[in-house]
């Protein structure tokens, strides 16, 4: 007889999927800003802030797949919380805008996402 610690619950296959998409979009982000910084005309302190912060955006989201939820809230909004500003302040109201704006969308995406996955679980069958 199998106890319930011992019974592996395989993932559905639309989640292995999406989580093999999220890490190849992530290291795939990593080699873009590596290739942006290689080829850029002026490699300035403003570029290496924004290819820095969206390197280890990528990492992180590499290492927090599996991690648990507040830990991923509170790296999203510590992001948010650090990020945003510095967009205003290296590229200025426009900056703000142009590279401010996707990130709240995919932060508040993120968010809402863990959000529904929370209200989704319930304890596991024993069936």
């Amino acid at each position: 007889m199998r106890t319930a610690a011992e019974t592996q619950v395989r993932r559905p296959s639309a989640v292995r999927a999406l989580t093999v998409l999220l890490a190849v979009t992530a290291a795939a982000t990593v080699v873009v800003e590596l290739l942006n910084w290689w080829y850029a005309p002026e490699q300035g302190f403003g570029l290496a802030v924004r290819t820095g912060w969206a390197m280890l955006r990528s990492l992180g989201f590499l290492l927090l797949i599996r991690w648990a939820r507040r830990l991923l809230v509170a790296i999203t909004l510590g992001v948010l919380a650090v990020d945003l500003p510095l967009c205003g302040w290296l590229l200025g109201v426009d900056g703000l805008v142009r590279d401010g704006g996707p990130l709240l969308a995919a932060a508040a995406l993120a968010l809402y996402g863990l959000w529904r996955a929370g209200r989704a679980e319930g304890p596991i069958p024993a069936g």
